[in-house]
């Protein structure tokens, strides 16, 4: 809950009007709106969530909200919300579509309604008014044309969720020749998920943990910017959040409860029991962390690079900082580059990751409706001169990317494209693999990931890549059921995906400067 002067009257005089009413299911009412409002992203649409039934269930006036001091634009979302009764139902839920706070609050309140495991038993009634419940959000999810729309977090699960089956694919097969692959899974190669010893789950290797930390170090970023108005630097929070995974690599989960062994934790993650669990966590990686916690706090890990290393590990952990609605693409790249130079101190280290956020970037907020490949080319000329003294190793990273492009539209098989572009063990090729296999596979995305885990190279991390470009452009909704089934860790990637979602929409675009 956000608590700010305006949240506190309104709860209480959300609490005055709701204490002695009860719901459908008989549980006292004020728990929904309490419910509704601990999912808003700010202000605004907290008190909106608090108040958005006192005036059609409680009686209370417009005028006595205006009184009380309420804003503007929460009273005209409060007047879309409230339902006369003779407008038909679907019509009152079309004039919210348009006023971003009342749409934000109708959707909560239509999930939070069509929740039937708050019903003890679903009768016909309740199941018909579920589906009432279930048309009015299609609805807010349509754009002013009439066609369903991508929302923010349909591209966030599928980024994360895209990036995560990827991984998990290739990590199968990561270490292993094409003889191998070919011989034991078939002349189409791994095809599905190769599940644990137990036969329940499809495991993650360390890229998928790492992305996830790097996500959680954006929620955070979000969270100071969002509640406490300030606005840390990104990249040393997620430098922070790094050295959280560290330690989960290096102690059991139970040694970690111990307050003797306990490190000064920033992420919710760390309390994670799954993640205690190494995953062939890249040397690069590991020594880069343990050299950074040793050397102190740095403000530009560009310029102080701790080796020469280009290898993936950068690239393959930064997707969610393109989850930030930046309105300076420059400065969110460069903030791409700081989190793989954390690690990775070669140009050809780093510079795949700025290009890699500015390609999923403008895949989320495709406000010109580019292609992708119209995407990947801006990307290519974006990163040549991102840092001057390092050009030549953007302009190498531009020719392997339009390289990749190229490849794409000739009709040759997948594997022989992808040995012209390298083994992806760096970050350049592992980039240029990624997306050649999502502008071959544009549409299709098991193809997509299929083909970037079935090559004689780091096959998870290309996998991963790829899944996180095609996943946050095609959205969750739009990956098969087989690869949302048996992933490790699922229910926790989507959950995190919706809070960074639910923090992103309810905030300005970031005007630059990390």
């Amino acid at each position: 809950m956000i608590y700010t002067d305006a949240t506190k009257e309104a709860l209480k005089l959300c609490f005055s009007v709701h204490k002695d009413q009860a719901d459908k299911t008989g549980v006292p009412y004020v728990f929904h709106p309490f419910h509704l409002a601990e999912q808003m992203p700010d202000e605004d649409t907290a008190v909106c969530a608090l108040l958005h039934d006192v005036v059609e269930d409680g009686g209370v006036t417009f005028s006595e909200l205006e009184s009380r001091g309420f804003n503007k634009r929460v009273i005209s979302a409060l007047r879309l919300l409230t339902h006369d009764p003779a407008v038909p139902y679907l019509d009152y839920v079309r004039g919210i579509r348009k006023d971003p706070i009342a749409r934000a609050v109708k959707k909560a309140d239509l999930a939070h309604n069509s929740d039937l495991s708050r019903w003890d038993a679903v009768d016909k009634r309740t199941l018909a008014r579920t589906k009432k419940y279930m048309e009015a959000m299609k609805l807010l999810m349509m754009n002013d044309c009439g066609f369903a729309e991508k929302t923010l977090s349909d591209r966030l699960r599928g980024c994360l969720i895209g990036g995560a089956a990827g991984d998990a694919l290739g990590y199968a097969v990561e270490f292993v020749g094409e003889g191998y692959i070919f011989s034991r899974y078939g002349k189409s190669g791994i095809t599905e998920y190769a599940l644990d010893r137990e036969g329940a789950k499809a495991e993650i290797s360390d890229d998928t943990q790492m992305t996830l930390f790097t996500a959680e170090a954006v929620r955070l970023w979000y969270k100071n910017r969002n509640l406490f108005g300030r606005e840390a630097r990104l990249r040393c929070i997620i430098e922070q959040a790094y050295f959280d995974w560290l330690a989960t690599q290096d102690m059991s989960f139970n040694e970690s409860r111990n307050c003797a062994r306990r490190p000064a934790a920033v992420t919710r993650l760390f309390d994670w029991p799954e993640l205690y669990s190494p995953r062939a966590p890249g040397n690069t990686c590991l020594s880069g962390l343990r050299t950074r916690m040793q050397n102190g706090d740095v403000e530009d890990f560009v310029a102080a690079p701790l080796n020469h290393s280009k290898g993936c590990g950068g690239i393959m952990r930064t997707a969610p900082i393109a989850f930030i609605d930046c309105a300076d693409i420059e400065a969110l790249d460069r903030e791409g580059a700081q989190a793989a130079a954390i690690t990775h101190g070669s140009p050809l280290g780093f510079l795949p990751s700025a290009a890699g956020v500015h390609i999923v970037n403008r895949l989320i907020y495709n406000r010109e409706d580019r292609t992708l490949k119209e995407i990947v080319l801006e990307a290519a000329d974006a990163v040549r001169t991102l840092y001057p003294e390092h050009a030549s190793a953007g302009e190498a990273l531009r020719e392997l990317l339009i390289h990749a492009v190229e490849l794409s539209e000739n009709g040759e098989p997948d594997l022989e494209n992808i040995h012209r572009l390298g083994e992806g063990w760096v970050g350049d090729e592992a980039l240029a693999i990624a997306v050649y296999c999502c502008l071959r596979h544009p549409s299709d995305f098991s193809a997509c990931i299929i083909a970037a885990a079935n090559h004689r190279g780091d096959s998870d991390s290309t996998g991963a890549i790829a899944g996180n470009i095609l996943g946050a452009h095609l959205g969750f909704s739009a990956i098969e059921t087989k690869w949302k089934t048996d992933l490790e860790l699922r229910d926790r990637i989507i959950g995190l995906a919706d809070e960074l979602a639910l923090a992103i929409g309810g905030s300005a675009p970031h005007e630059g400067g990390f």
